[in-house]
């Protein structure tokens, strides 16, 4: 099932498109807190066998923190009027980065990963690295975004 992480996005793309010209800082960041908090229940239930009430709160500390920087890269695309991909990138990619770097790494739910499973699809990330197949995903994403964005006018 990991190919559903090139359509996962897509929901919360058309959201962020949706409320661009009626701002409402609470109904992307709640749509947004829900979307990661299903992603982080789905991709690490399993810490709740060690630790039920450490699992939750990984859960919901990590979804606080995605919401937020998915909130961020909408925020900066209103303030500058650019398209949405550019800050997209650089600030996911960025997140991504030091999400591995700091004493409360957790790199399990990294985009990248979810290719994981696919090893003959993904030959070329011994090349990239994880943030290649990152990469990959965001664009891939973003074509399906695009594509759905013309369809809906």
């Amino acid at each position: 099932m990991f190919f559903l992480i090139f359509i996962a996005w897509v929901p919360l793309l058309l959201l962020e498109e949706e409320t661009r010209d009626h701002p409402n800082n609470y109904t992307l960041f709640n749509y947004a807190f829900v979307g990661f908090l299903l992603w982080n229940i789905l991709g690490t239930w399993w810490i709740t066998q060690a630790q039920w009430l450490g699992a939750i709160l990984i859960m919901l500390a990590n979804s606080l923190v995605q919401a937020l920087v998915f909130w961020s890269i909408s925020r900066v695309r209103t303030s500058l009027n650019i398209p949405l991909l550019f800050p997209f990138l650089i600030i996911w990619m960025g997140y991504e980065y030091f999400h591995e770097s700091w004493d409360l790494a957790w790199p399990w739910l990294n985009l990248g990963n979810a290719l994981a499973t696919a090893p003959k699809l993904i030959q070329w990330v011994e090349y990239t690295g994880v943030r290649g197949g990152t990469l990959w995903i965001i664009l891939t994403n973003f074509a399906i975004f695009r594509m759905a964005d013309i369809y809906r006018e």
